[in-house]
This record gives C-alpha cells, structure tokens and sequence, in this order.
C-alpha cells in the first residue's frame, strides 16, 4: 500500500508547516520588544520598577483593544484572506520598529511608538492561532495546540536569554533584529497569499466536536480558562518588570540577568513539550485552578529571597538565594504552561477554533498584563522602591482570581 499523503494533506501540512514558520519569526520581534523591553529600559535609562510596570500596564491596555481587532481585520480583509492580513500586520510592525530606532533615546516617544507596536501585534496571534487549529479534530487540535505553543514559546525563552547579548553588543540591535524578523514573515505571508485558501478564518470546512466528557463540563472548562488565562499575564508581565531590578540578581552584567530570566520561560517550553505527549488533561479543567495556586506559589518562591525571609544574609553569598530563584522559576513555568495548553485548547475545541474566539483569548492575555502591572506600579507609586509591597500587590490580585476559580469549580461542578 502506498503510505504517501493524498495531496490535500500534503498541502494542509505544507500550510501548517508555514504557519509555525511565521509564529517563530513573529515571536522573536514580539518578544525583543514586549518583554526584552524592560532590561532595555533599565540598560539605558535606568527604569526601576515603578516605570517598568507602568509601561507594562499600558502594553496591556493596548494589547486588549490589538487582540479584539482581529476579528475584524479578518472580516475586512476577507479579499486578500489571513495571509494578506498577516503580510500587512508585519509590514507595520516591521515600520514601527524601524522608527522606534532614531528616536530610540527619547523614552517618551519611545514608548508612545512602541504603544502602538504593541496594539499591531497583538492582532497577528488570533489569528495565526485559528490557522493552526482550522479544520482539525480535537486529537489533531491538540496535536496543533502543543507544537503551536512550543514554538512561540521556544522562541521567546531563546529570545530572552539572549536580548542581555544583544543590548551589550548595540541597544538599538533590539529594534533591528524586530525589524528583520517581521519582515521575514511578512516576506512569507505575502509570498503564500494565493496558495493558501483565502477563506474567512472565522469559519472552516470541519467543526470538530469536542470530547463527550469535555462537553458534559463545558462551561466549567470555560470559565476556569478565562479565569486562570489572565492571571498568567497579571503575574508573567509584573514578573517581567520586576525581574531587572530584584535583589538576588544585583550585580549581574544585563547578559547573565536576561538568561537567569529565561529560566521559567524554558520551563514553560517543557510544560508544553508534557502536555502534547499526553491528552489525560483534555477532560480535567480543574487542573488549571491547583496550576493557579502553584503559580502563586512560585512567584512567591522567585521574588522573595531566603535570606530576607530566614535574616539569615550568609545564604546570599553561599547561593541559595538564586538556587531557590531558578527551581521557583521550573514550578512557574511549568504551571504557566499547563494554564496556557488548557485555556487554548478549550476554547479553541468549543469554539470550533475561530479568530473571534482567538480575540478573546488574547485580550484575556492584555487584560491580565494590565491589571497585574497597574496595580504593581500603584505600590511602587506609595512605597518608591519598595519591591515587596510591589509582589504583594501583584499576590492579592492572584488570591482574587484563586478564590474566583474555586467560585466556578463548586458553580459549574455539576454542568
């Protein structure tokens, strides 16, 4: 028997390989810009926390309103099809960061360009994320979902680690290198334009049903996703923006901080790496709620020091501080990736993987990098300086969406 794929399945795979192309490429621009930001602010003009969460907060204002423009970009740019949209999303992403370079050492109008950056970007992933999952089955989704993640993700923890190198060699190189890889995907999308199918991205040719135990607590699943989703970004962002000015990395060169702060952005690799090995998750949203705890848990475990916590200063010299940094680190990012790998794929399996569903997901992600930064920068406004009242901020924000999620698990437990 001739075990070669029918063309169709060929071209869908060739389709999908593309996709995954393009998230890569985009991920390294939107990583060097949204997150590598923040050693950059304080590499040049030696932000602290309070203006590093400040800016944080805002990127999330503005990734809300980018997340729900997709739907409609699709919609409009019906004519071209998502590879046309794509191709112009990265083309203006591409603009932005080149202008962003001239005016690079103003931090107001550096900021007010990278604002409107962030809003670009935050268009292009519901929709890469309804490419990737258009017309799969709910084993094939998850199938979709996992790789999706780990390249996205991959990138970001190799993109971070080495943003430090990059700054050392030239800070305006993080500009630059956003510049090119926005223009590489948009090369792709462009070029590809007429040989993927143009349709729509909010409808496909198959609407997958979901497992039948999955269905049974479908609004359960539902809420706990949007529940936990945006507590990832409340706590990952204000992590992001406290991260350069913590303690236990005093003294580091911006090279070794930004590798150090990769670490939990490796493990959120590895977490995804699990989660497509395995679809025992796909029935037990409940997972997300414990993940939620063991994210607090660990954001605890990073900020905090040994040494202050024990008045014990000889831990400091001896190591243990970053010691208990980098496993709290492991534990974060391995709960972030279970929150992520469950929220999207439950609302993309019971949403029939539309980018209006997409929209959702990523302003979820925009409304938790708002709240937790806002309210981080809300502290250092009373207490300057004062990081622990700035992770006690962020902590109660936590404890609220914990103690909502345990509101849905006994609301829904039964539907």
């Amino acid at each position: 028997m001739n075990a070669t794929p029918h063309p169709p399945a060929l071209a869908q795979r060739r389709r999908l390989l593309l996709v995954l192309l393009i998230t890569g490429l985009m991920d390294i621009g939107a990583t060097l810009l949204l997150s590598g930001i923040f050693f950059y602010t304080e590499h040049e003009f030696g932000w602290g926390p309070l203006k590093n969460l400040l800016l944080a907060s805002a990127q999330g204002v503005m990734y809300i309103g980018g997340a729900l423009l997709a739907h409609p970009l699709t919609l409009r740019g019906r004519r071209w099809g998502p590879m046309g949209v794509l191709a112009g999303l990265q083309g203006a992403m591409t603009l932005f960061a080149l202008i962003i370079m001239p005016v690079a050492s103003s931090p107001a109008a550096m900021v007010a360009l990278l604002l409107v950056y962030t809003l670009i970007s935050a268009a292009v992933w519901p929709i890469l994320e309804s490419l990737v999952t258009r017309g799969a089955d709910p084993h094939q989704m998850s199938r979709r979902v996992s790789i999706y993640n780990l390249v996205w993700s991959g990138g970001a923890a190799v993109t971070v680690a080495l943003t430090g190198t990059i700054l050392h060699l030239h800070p305006l190189g993080l500009f630059l290198v956003a510049a090119l890889s926005h223009t590489m995907a948009g090369a792709l999308a462009y070029r590809s334009m007429r040989d993927v199918a143009s349709s729509p991205t909010t409808g496909q040719s198959f609407h997958p049903d979901p497992e039948p135990q999955l269905q049974r607590i479908r609004q359960l699943a539902l809420w706990l996703a949007r529940v936990s989703l945006p507590a990832v970004f409340v706590l990952g962002y204000s992590l992001l923006a406290m991260l350069p000015s913590l303690p236990v990395l005093e003294g580091m060169t911006t090279a070794n901080k930004t590798l150090i702060a990769s670490i939990w952005m490796a493990a959120r690799f590895l977490a995804f790496v699990l989660a497509g090995m395995t679809t025992a998750w796909h029935t037990r949203p409940r997972l997300l709620l414990a993940a939620s705890a063991i994210m607090l848990l660990s954001f605890w475990g990073i900020t905090l020091r040994p040494s202050d916590l024990l008045n014990m200063p000889g831990l400091a010299t001896g190591g243990i501080d970053l010691a208990s940094m980098i496993i709290w680190q492991v534990a974060l990012g391995l709960s972030m990736g279970m929150i992520y790998s469950g929220s999207l794929y439950f609302g993309m399996v019971l949403s029939d993987g539309s980018t209006e569903h997409g929209g959702y997901h990523e302003a979820l992600i925009g409304l938790g990098a708002a709240i937790g930064p806002g309210v981080g920068a809300l502290t250092q406004s009373i207490w300057p300086g004062q990081i622990a009242y700035g992770v006690a901020g962020v902590s109660a924000v936590m404890m609220v969406t914990l103690v909502v999620g345990i509101v849905v698990q006994f609301r829904f437990r039964r539907t």
